[in-house]
């Protein structure tokens, strides 16, 4: 008999340390899926049926929904020519560690103007050893291997340099086919308007009309890009502090913003007291109530 009690005793808290496991791994779960869904929920976005480029211009590779623009399509576009003149966008990049970075940026500056370049970007981060600045540079195709040539003449300690080159004439010369492309079915479609003896067909033109005027734009816009790309190239200017003739200055004390932060500490403190307590209370009263029933069992099993 005795040795039952104790069978029946071991099975209870074995089964209740079953329900307890059970019991976590059920609260573990819904609030890892509360927090999917709460994340799935701020990120979802709005999706868009129009194509967009890298350079956030609408793109010109959309067909014609028409079957009577698609009959109008000039099916001869231009074949590339051999002599026409290339477009490349050249790109430079060039750092420099600094003992007097305020100084090795006016150099940067007089660089700038003597080539009559504009700063399209710049920025200035950090204090003392951690302070940065970055100089994005726009200047003629015409003048850029020389003002790369004069920026590597500043006197700090060169880091780094590189240069890069991106051919875009095909996609110049295939854009230009289309855009003559577009631009007779233009032409024809305006004949077909004046020739319409109804409202009917005078509104399907119409609507023609407006599908390949959008094309043409998006087109025009897509050339200008580039033609301001191949114009002009970039120089990017990384300037970095280096350790010699660093000066940090001391810190002010501010008790005002240790006071806040203070309280802020205190606040957060607060709440993982309360958030103590929850647990407690969810996980801790079941353990709890095992314990004394498992002490009640083995007690009267005792007597």
């Amino acid at each position: 008999m005795e040795k039952k009690k104790y069978y029946k005793i071991i099975g209870i808290c074995i089964l209740s340390l079953v329900g307890l496991g059970m019991l976590f791994f059920i609260g573990v779960v819904l609030l890892r899926s509360v927090a999917t869904i709460a994340g799935e929920g701020s990120s979802q976005e709005e999706s868009y049926s129009l194509d967009v480029d890298s350079v956030g211009r609408v793109s010109p590779n959309v067909s014609t929904s028409s079957p009577s623009v698609e009959k109008n399509l000039v099916a001869d576009q231009a074949a590339p020519n051999s002599s026409q003149e290339k477009n490349v966008i050249r790109r430079g990049q060039i750092g420099f560690s600094a003992d007097n970075i305020d100084k090795t940026k006016e150099e940067v500056q007089d660089v700038i103007d003597k080539y009559g370049a504009e700063i399209s970007n710049s920025s200035d981060q950090g204090t003392g050893k951690s302070r940065n600045i970055s100089i994005v540079i726009k200047v003629e195709e015409g003048s850029f291997d020389e003002m790369l040539s004069d920026l590597e003449g500043v006197k700090a300690e060169k880091i780094f340099s590189s240069v890069s080159s991106e051919d875009v004439t095909e996609q110049v010369m295939d854009l230009e086919a289309r855009l003559n492309t577009y631009q007779n079915t233009e032409k024809q479609l305006l004949e077909i308007q004046k020739q319409s003896t109804n409202v009917k067909d005078t509104m399907e033109v119409f609507k023609e009309l407006n599908e390949i005027r959008y094309k043409i734009e998006a087109i025009e816009s897509q050339l200008k890009y580039y033609a301001n790309q191949t114009d002009y190239s970039t120089i990017t200017v990384s300037i970095s502090q280096s350790s010699a003739g660093t000066f940090e200055p001391e810190e002010k004390w501010k008790p005002f913003g240790v006071l806040k932060d203070a309280i802020r500490a205190l606040g957060e403190f607060g709440k993982g007291l309360v958030n103590f307590a929850i647990w407690f209370v969810v996980f801790g009263v079941p353990i709890a109530l095992i314990i004394v029933l498992a002490i009640y069992l083995v007690k009267k099993a005792r007597k």
